[in-house]
């Protein structure tokens, strides 16, 4: 250290003086960055991923696999909580689909956020995935999968493409799905109560069906960082459906013959296009203003046979429903947001329009064709705020949805308030403790407000209800969460209540001088289900061996239109094992099926038992595995107790016991993302079939 002194002399001459830095080198200990896998926050959960993880997965969607309860569907290729219930995905705030995950690298993934009570603009979404990326290279990802079963007609696959070049990005996936099942057995009985009568029916069938569904989405967007973001996708969906069989019938009825043949042939197609058109744009003062359009068109065909012949051939039964529907819808969005401080402000109105004119022939419009108009409008109102309260981090949104529903037979209208809270407090890095509230509309599709019917025996109809009307859900559940290095476990406790439900119910009635038992759909009183769920992640062997179980123990109370009451105790768990080992890895997937209430039935869960092996070769991955491995699918369902009708239905399908597959996977990616987070998702599902 150099000492020097300096005098001025008092004429203003300059001094100066150099000085030079030495460079010198400091050495200092071992520094170890450590971060948590898993934040907890009010509304959503924050997943990051290991080295290892990134190292050894293909693309993001097989980072998915390591976030809580989300695994890969064998049967699809699609992600999916462990339960088999659906998600949303998003990618930086864009809807997305499984297959769009492929083609983002997993080293670009920032973290992936995890929302089971999603923000308001996505009150509909139920579980919400929003995968948060780094940008990509300039340039193009893409890839092709190919999954096929060896003995019977199975396939699913899949080929994307994405390019970036400046501001614009372009995506072209494509994937199809083909069933085709020749050996499905179905054991079906009846026990009629009718005018005083005890009737039965045994019903054996054999059933050959299938279905081959194609997506395609085309997608281009054109963003300016920090500015404004426009993104238009286009959707065509295309699918088939076939369901043929044969019967015998054994009956105790003395108008029919004590021994019958059946013959069923079902056949539906779709088509539905679809654009979406969004656009973002960024004010002063981080406020942002966004708005979404889209467009939707569904055109349907479905004929249906159903006939029955006695012992000499003679014509007992002669139904033949034919409906052709052009259906249409429009969802309008516009929104405004802003940050303020550690709060940010979010309000918008949705609007939904739709409408279905649908040209109908069955049995009892004397196969004269009729036609039959419905529409609804769902008018959306929201209000949503998050901040920090000392520790407590919450989100409030009050939201007002109004309903107006009309068709030919019926004039519906109802306000429904419809309010979410999330709030949660952590206690240190390990525990944490959430409570959530939400309220939505229980809203009926366009074919559960039709006139159309359909003859499914004899003595048994299936009626559409024009007076239906909307109901409303509403779900409480506590949730605490304790994880640490190798374990991560929640424990829920939840009550849901749905008001005025739809439910399948049966009734008697006199129809063309014959008496029928009728199912239709009605609204319920109500429907209550109270208990507790349970998610545990393990990872004894880190990065190597991970197991996995969700589990449900809940109790049901269903009270029906009439105000009699079903109970009855749910109590699923579903389960899956994974190892690997360098390039190697297999995994395991189970369940131990329950039975839960669905309208009228109790509905057993279907059995899981799927196997699977693969060797992975840089971005090469080939599959082998076995579905329901040492068993077969199976199916069961029964009315709740009446007085009308009790029904027992069985089936298995012999063509997947056992069921071998192989398939491949290749990917390669070179590009830039450059994102937009997009603030709303919107999207008709309801395809309008009877």
């Amino acid at each position: 250290k150099d000492v020097f002194t300096l005098r001025m002399p008092s004429g203003g001459n300059r001094v100066q003086k150099n000085f030079i830095l030495k460079e010198d080198t400091v050495y200092l200990q071992e520094v170890v960055v450590t971060a948590n896998r898993k934040s907890v926050f009010a509304d959503k959960s924050v997943y990051i991923f290991t080295d290892e993880q990134r190292k050894q997965a293909r693309h993001s969607a097989d980072l998915l696999e390591h976030v809580g309860d989300l695994t890969v569907d064998p049967m699809t290729g699609s992600i999916q909580k462990l339960s088999g219930s659906k998600i949303t995905i998003l990618i930086n705030g864009l809807h997305a689909s499984s297959t769009d995950l492929k083609s983002i690298p997993a080293d670009k993934v920032k973290k992936v956020e995890y929302y089971t009570i999603p923000p308001a603009q996505y009150m509909a979404s139920g579980t919400l995935i929003n995968i948060v990326t780094k940008q990509l290279d300039t340039g193009i990802t893409g890839g092709a999968d190919a999954t096929h079963a060896f003995t019977t007609g199975f396939l699913n696959d899949a080929i994307y493409f994405r390019s970036v070049w400046g501001n614009h990005q372009l995506t072209l996936d494509y994937t199809v799905q083909y069933r085709n099942y020749r050996k499905r057995y179905v054991t079906d009985s009846y026990n009629y109560f009718i005018n005083e009568q005890d009737i039965w029916e045994n019903y054996q069938e054999r059933h050959r069906f299938g279905y081959t569904t194609h997506n395609i989405n085309l997608k281009y967007i054109y963003s300016r960082p920090d500015d404004i973001a426009f993104q238009a996708v286009f959707t065509p969906y295309i699918e088939t459906r076939f369901d043929k069989s044969e019967s015998e019938i054994l009956s105790n009825d003395n108008s029919l013959s004590a021994s019958r043949s059946g013959h069923s042939d079902d056949h539906s197609s779709i088509f539905g296009p679809s654009l979406d058109l969004y656009i973002s744009k960024k004010l002063s003062n981080k406020q942002e203003v966004t708005a979404n359009a889209v467009g939707t068109y569904y055109g349907s065909r479905q004929n249906n046979l159903n006939k029955e012949t006695d012992s000499k051939n003679a014509i007992i039964m002669d139904d033949r429903m034919n409906l052709r529907t052009h259906k249409y819808s429009v969802i309008g969005e516009g929104a405004y947001s802003r940050k303020s401080g550690l709060g940010s402000w979010n309000a918008g109105y949705r609007l939904t329009y739709t409408t279905s004119r649908s040209v109908i022939r069955n049995r009892f419009s004397d196969y004269i064709p009729y036609n039959y108009h419905s529409s609804n409008q769902m008018h959306y109102l929201y209000g949503e705020y998050s901040g920090i309260y000392k520790s407590l981090m919450f989100r409030i949104s009050l939201g007002g949805t109004y309903v107006y529903s009309r068709n030919d037979n019926a004039c519906y209208r109802k306000f429904l308030f419809t309010p979410a809270l999330v709030a949660a407090k952590r206690f240190n890095d390990y525990h944490s403790l959430q409570y959530q509230l939400k309220s939505e509309p229980i809203i009926p599709d366009i074919s559960q407000l039709s006139d159309n019917s359909e003859q499914v025996t004899f003595r048994l109809l299936h009626t559409g209800n024009p007076y239906l009307k909307t109901g409303n859900d509403l779900t409480q559940v506590l949730l605490y969460n304790w994880k640490n290095n190798w374990l991560d476990l929640s424990v829920a406790a939840l009550y849901d209540h749905a008001f005025s439900p739809i439910n399948m119910f049966y009734n008697q009635d006199v129809i063309g001088g014959t008496t029928y038992l009728v199912s239709t759909e009605m609204n319920a009183k109500s429907f209550r289900q109270y208990g507790g769920l349970y998610t545990l992640t393990l990872n004894p062997i880190k990065d190597m061996l991970s197991v996995r179980i969700y589990g449900l123990c809940v109790g049901q109370t269903l009270y029906d239109f009439a105000g009699k009451k079903y109970s009855n105790g749910y109590y699923p768990l579903y389960y899956q094992i994974s190892f690997r080992k360098r390039e190697w890895g297999i995994s395991y997937r189970g369940s131990i099926p329950s039975s839960q209430i669905d309208g009228s039935l109790l509905v057993k869960d279907e059995n899981v038992s799927h196997f699977q092996a693969y060797y992975q070769y840089k971005q090469l991955r080939l599959t082998a595995g076995c579905y329901w491995a040492f068993t077969k699918s199976k199916y069961k369902s029964s009315t709740l107790p009446n007085e009308i009708l009790q029904r027992t239905a069985s089936s298995y399908i012999n063509d997947n016991r056992s069921m071998f597959i192989l398939g491949i996977s290749w990917n390669f990616s070179k590009g830039r993302e450059w994102s937009i987070k997009k603030k709303m998702n919107n999207k008709d599902s309801d395809k309008g079939l009877f």
